[in-house]
């Protein structure tokens, strides 16, 4: 399967990061089917490549860094991707089995005429401490969907906590809802260190489903 990048300017503008589907990046390791299966963990994780552009070590969520033994190219320079991964880990870091790239748009704020909220179905959503991820079902007939993070504002509460308030943008762009297909988003959070307090503010996550407006709130 083909690498796959996806663009973060289209023509809704810089607002909206397109998505048709969770973009496969490779497969790695071709299995043969006679040989035995070995453990391996498939986890949401962060990528980081090294100057030349191949991955250099891999964070699973609430892990610690690990090297990459089998060195994959053709990736951004000193870049930090947001993926899922399929690996073994080996007493000095991880083999890899397959990477999928993981749609993760930064919050920001939007004019009120590029925010969308198109519904969408909610499956889960879960806190992972640098990120919120979602997994979510579409209603689809194949075409590009946009999504974005929208940051509104942070409000200061009684108790003397602050709770930062952000929506899911979904852009169904005329799509046709002939069929549904799953895929994940992640939310980045981590840039608000030192405007939020570890474990004392909050994240209140706003989504717009087919059942109606759904808030989700996390410890930070």
């Amino acid at each position: 399967m083909r690498a796959c990048k996806l663009s973060k300017r289209s023509r809704w503008g810089q607002w909206f990061v397109r998505m048709s589907c969770l973009c496969l990046l490779w497969p790695i390791v071709a299995c043969n089917e006679e040989e035995p299966w070995e453990a391996y963990r498939q986890d949401f994780a962060e990528l980081r490549t090294d100057a030349n552009g191949f991955t250099q070590d891999l964070k699973p969520d609430g892990d610690t860094w690990l090297a990459v033994l089998n060195k994959v190219g053709g990736l951004t320079a000193d870049s930090l991707y947001r993926v899922t991964a399929t690996y073994i880990q080996r007493p000095r870091g991880v083999e890899l089995y397959n990477l999928s790239q993981v749609l993760s748009p930064f919050p920001r704020t939007y004019s009120p005429n590029a925010i969308k909220t198109d519904p969408v179905h909610l499956n889960a959503i879960w806190s992972s401490g640098r990120y919120i991820n979602l997994r979510l079902t579409l209603r689809t007939g194949g075409g590009t969907h946009y999504f974005g993070f929208c940051d509104e504002g942070i409000e200061d509460l009684t108790d003397g906590s602050r709770k930062l308030r952000l929506t899911l943008l979904h852009n169904q762009n005329n799509d046709p809802t002939y069929y549904s297909r799953e895929t994940v988003l992640s939310c980045p959070v981590y840039h608000y260190a030192g405007t939020l307090r570890h474990d004392v503010d909050s994240i209140c996550l706003v989504l717009h489903t087919f059942d109606g407006k759904s808030e989700h709130t996390f410890a930070y």
